[in-house]
């Protein structure tokens, strides 16, 4: 019996030391900042410098590599639901140095001031946390003036009335009423059509939104059909329809090519030509074709009248007015995106350099060094600056569509906001505030 009693005993012994070696092996690491990101980061942008950690076994480095753990970091920030926003990027990210050290980066969000992160190890198997530590920056309002909010849906941004801006997704109509500061509960919509969705991209899929107030009225465009709402984005029907040998049709269109005149803007048909949409305040829109000419991606009405446009491969065409023949004036350069500012000066844009129009040939202005495989979508002028957005050609792995500003059209930089892969778009309401869609889901305005 004694022989048994000590049998147990040492059992007994042996199993409370392999538990005080799993909870040893659980529980070993420790998580050192190394280098605190003591510089000033910006409300509404990724970090620019790193807070450095390293993870420690006692006395011992180890590389993170080596350890069954998930990194965490955790902010006081609005945190992006995945299920209304499908995003792929976190809102934070790591590098690892030659010397095992992790680089820790993160969305800065809408609050200024003293910002405190955590950084956590959790074990991949029990999920428990393991190792963490804390780290503090200062964080300053963005000097371009923009500020993010916490909006958690991804959708076609609108700006209305001053203040006023609404968001349409998949599911659900979102409204603020003081330029996005706070937001007013979703509204569940159920429509089959309420996101956007092109089935083409870059040059071949250009978003399209415009509030007239005459007619407190929304013209959009949702995958390859426009549509107009009278709630403010709430419901919406089918606006793009147009009489074809006695019957009524609806027009697939390819891209919106923006607004030539007051009310009326042009829409390019792949195969059958050019469209112009007229906005009547009195009397029903009305939509008729106007030119063979397809498969254009920008449009421009200059100060004598006549028509400039380009298509999908980049070649400039003149018309003296839009029912006339479009002859190619031999740019030279491969035309993206072309725009015209309010002083009535035309520009071309191409993605390495910027061209100004003299009346029949381009020259260039500037370099512009866009990403690689990103191309000019939009630009827009507010409060003496301009704005450039870019985006992704179709199924590229470039980095995220960027912004840029500049207050003349020959300085554009980028600016620290990316935007999203999938909704490029910059907005501009009444009073000058420009909003637009970062990479995290949040909208952003300028004061």
């Amino acid at each position: 019996m004694k022989n048994l009693a000590l049998l147990a005993f040492i059992i007994t012994l042996g199993l409370n030391s392999c538990k005080k070696d799993e909870d040893k092996s659980i529980y070993k690491y420790t998580l050192v900042v190394v280098d605190a990101n003591q510089q000033t980061e910006y409300t509404g942008a990724s970090t620019q410098k790193a807070v450095v950690v390293k993870i420690m076994q006692g006395s011992q480095m180890l590389q993170y590599k080596d350890i069954n753990a998930n990194l965490e970091v955790v902010t006081p920030n609005c945190v992006v639901d995945g299920f209304y926003i499908p995003n792929t990027t976190p809102q934070y990210k790591y590098t690892v140095n030659t010397d095992g050290t992790l680089n820790i980066y993160w969305y800065t969000g809408n609050t200024a001031g003293n910002q405190t992160v955590s950084v956590i190890l959790t074990d991949v198997d029990t999920k428990q946390t393991i190792a963490s530590t804390q780290t503090s920056i200062n964080v300053a309002a963005n000097p371009s003036g923009f500020y993010a909010t916490c909006l958690k849906h991804r959708g076609r941004l609108i700006a209305l009335n001053d203040n006023h801006y609404t968001v349409r997704g998949d599911f659900y109509h979102f409204e603020s009423l003081n330029s996005g500061l706070t937001w007013g509960e979703g509204t569940a919509t159920g429509d089959y059509n309420a996101y956007p969705r092109g089935l083409l991209s870059g040059k071949k899929a250009k978003n399209f939104s415009f509030y007239h107030a005459g007619k407190n009225t929304i013209y959009m465009n949702f995958g390859m059909g426009l549509y107009k709402s009278t709630d403010y984005g709430l419901t919406w029907e089918l606006a793009n329809q147009c009489t074809y040998k006695g019957s009524v049709i609806s027009l697939v269109a390819n891209n919106y090519l923006g607004f030539i005149e007051p009310n009326k803007f042009l829409i390019s048909q792949e195969d059958w030509g050019l469209y112009l949409y007229e906005i009547r305040e009195n009397n029903s829109d009305t939509l008729y074709f106007v030119n063979p000419l397809p498969d254009l991606s920008s449009a421009i009405k200059l100060n004598d009248g006549s028509i400039l446009t380009c298509n999908y491969n980049g070649i400039v065409f003149k018309a003296s007015n839009l029912t006339d023949n479009f002859t190619n004036i031999n740019a030279n350069f491969i035309c993206d995106y072309l725009f015209k500012d309010n002083t009535g000066l035309v520009y071309g844009f191409s993605n390495n350099a910027i061209y100004q129009y003299n009346g029949s040939t381009f020259n260039k202005i500037a370099d512009l060094n866009l990403p690689q495989n990103q191309l000019v979508y939009d630009v827009i002028y507010s409060n003496g600056q301009y704005y450039l957005a870019t985006c992704n050609i179709w199924n590229s792995n470039s980095e995220l569509p960027k912004l840029y500003s500049g207050n003349t059209i020959s300085n554009l930089t980028p600016t620290n906001h990316n935007l999203n892969r999938y909704n490029t778009y910059l907005t501009k309401s009444a009073n000058g505030s420009v909003g637009f869609q970062n990479e995290f889901g949040f909208y952003q305005f300028k004061k």
